[in-house]
């Protein structure tokens, strides 16, 4: 009787350990920037020598199976933890 008891807390204390471990993997864009120098042709014109226009991005993609908010991110539950802001940036450098 002591065996069987035995065994069936072994299996549930395994059971229990497998359950709370969840796939955390990810896939993260995480910077991104874009731009584009206008031709010297179009900007020589106004006196300009150089013009650039350009996007930048942070966080702007996460690939995941993990159902919290970002799997990044640790924590033990007591403190909220927030997921990382998606940040858009977009510019113009003139160069006279």
């Amino acid at each position: 009787m002591q065996m069987i008891l035995l065994k069936c807390i072994e299996t549930w204390s395994v059971f229990n350990i497998v359950r709370s471990v969840k796939d955390a993997s990810f896939f993260r864009l995480k910077n991104l920037t874009l731009g584009y120098t206008l031709p010297r042709v179009w900007t020589e014109k106004a006196n300009i020598s150089k013009v650039r226009i350009y996007f930048s991005g942070d966080n702007l993609l996460t690939l995941t199976p993990y159902k919290g908010l970002d799997p990044e991110r640790n924590g033990d539950g007591r403190d909220a933890i927030y997921p990382q802001n998606r940040i858009y940036s977009f510019g113009l450098n003139v160069e006279f």
